[in-house]
Formats: C-alpha cells, sequence, structure tokens
C-alpha cells in the first residue's frame, strides 16, 4: 500500500534557495500538482538535479524534489530522498556550513515519518536526534514538527 497524505512544508528560506531550485515556478509547480501531474514534476526536477552545475546547486534541487514529494503525498520517495539528503548533511558538516539548507533537511526528515516512528521502534533514537539539531538550527522549524 502506498501512503498518499500531503505534508506541508514552508517554502526554502531564500538564502537556502537558489536560481535553479524551483525552475518551472512556484504557480506552475503547484498548478501540476494541483492536477495530480506528479510524475511529470518529478520527471522535470529530476532534469534540474542533472543539469545542476555545482554540488550546491544539485542539493538544493534534490532538497526542491524531496519537498515536492512530501507536498504531493509521495511519502516513500520523500523519505528516501530526505534520508539521502540527510547523510549529506551529515557527511559535509552543512549544519555548521549551510544551516538553513540542513534545517530544511531536517525538517522535511521529521514532517514525513510516521506516528509510529516519532514515538518508538528502530527510527526512534534517529527521530530524537534530528529533532535536537533542527531545534539548535531553527527553533520556529522544530515548533512546526511534532518532536519526539
Amino acid at each position: 500500500e502506498t501512503e498518499t497524505t500531503a505534508i506541508s512544508l514552508p517554502p526554502l528560506s531564500p538564502d537556502a534557495d537558489s536560481p535553479h531550485a524551483q525552475p518551472l515556478g512556484e504557480e506552475e509547480t503547484q498548478a501540476l500538482l494541483a492536477e495530480g501531474r506528479v510524475q511529470e514534476l518529478v520527471a522535470g526536477l529530476q532534469a534540474d538535479v542533472a543539469a545542476a552545475g555545482t554540488g550546491r546547486a544539485r542539493f538544493v534541487a534534490r532538497l526542491t524534489l524531496a519537498r515536492l514529494c512530501a507536498q504531493a503525498g509521495q511519502l516513500p520517495l520523500a523519505r528516501a530522498l530526505f534520508d539521502a539528503l540527510d547523510d549529506e548533511v551529515s557527511a559535509h558538516a552543512l549544519d555548521v556550513w549551510e544551516p538553513s539548507l540542513a534545517a530544511a533537511c531536517l525538517e522535511g526528515w521529521l514532517a514525513t515519518r510516521t506516528v509510529e516512528e516519532k514515538e518508538g521502534g528502530r527510527l526512534a533514537a534517529k527521530v530524537r536526534n534530528r529533532y535536537r539539531r533542527l531545534a539548535r538550527l531553527d527553533s520556529s522549524a522544530a515548533l512546526r514538527v511534532v518532536g519526539p
């Protein structure tokens, strides 16, 4: 069974955004989402990831893709993307160098987890760790997600 609960995430902060973060534009993106044309939207954003010229631009494009998958209710794909992004955040110490990008990634990671994952089970420790990191980076974002 595929999960299709849409997740609401705020826009990326201006310092996290880049000119290529959402090339379709907000209106066109929302129109495609409203029309249920998720496959078309994902394909377009994946092409943008491939075309990004820098590591940061690729990260922002993949973060945008993950967030739009969450907003479209494509939670398994969103979770997989947020997992990979969080690995990159840790590997490159983005909490220090790009705190707004790290916070956006952590907020998405936490927002796409189920209540069961947040309250117990094998991911509970990861949830607590990521929530603490998010609270340190962006307290208002931490308030938007239900903490452990």
